[in-house]
């Protein structure tokens, strides 16, 4: 058996020693900077989402309840990869009166989201009298697919102002 002074003196082990103390810092840094990045790139197609829906409904004069349906489905393309089921949209045109300008909701519509609470307050600074305005809020309860760091769902809200592009309003059907 070894003298305890030479064991003192003695590091051939140190370096093992030192990367077992570090290892789960560094595990967790790894997994960390993974699910961050997922989570932004989540968001960053929400955004494209949101953006997408709203596009679609503008170019339209007219939008049925099937127009929604298929809008909503386009949105949920754009976030592939990701898995389409937590995606929810509500869409909304509101109108400015031509007399005073003030915001009139002209109609809403929702899929797999709740309704806007008041999308006339949202509209608000994003039209003058006679204008109309459609707003889309998309929302996507995002899961991490590690579930290390971020261990629940984390929801993701974006909205979207587009004006109309072919009529002065989007009717709905």
């Amino acid at each position: 058996m070894r003298r305890p002074s030479l064991l003192a003196r003695d590091g051939s082990g140190t370096a093992a020693i030192e990367f077992a103390l570090i290892l789960p810092v560094l595990v967790t840094l790894f997994f960390g900077t993974v699910e961050i990045a997922n989570l932004t790139l989540a968001y960053m197609k929400l955004v494209s989402a949101a953006e997408t829906v709203a596009d679609l409904v503008t170019q339209q004069t007219t939008v049925s309840s099937t127009d929604i349906d298929n809008i909503a489905q386009a949105g949920k393309l754009v976030l592939t990869p990701l898995p389409p089921a937590p995606f929810g949209v509500a869409i909304a045109s509101v109108t400015f009166n031509p007399a005073n300008g003030n915001p009139t909701l002209a109609w809403q519509d929702t899929r797999n989201a709740a309704a806007m609470t008041s999308p006339t307050t949202l509209a608000a600074g994003y039209g003058s009298a006679g204008d109309s305005v459609v707003i889309v809020v998309a929302t996507y309860s995002y899961t991490s697919p590690i579930s290390y760091i971020l261990t629940g769902a984390i929801t993701l809200s974006e909205t979207a102002y587009l004006r109309p592009r072919l009529s002065a309003a989007v009717a709905h059907s």
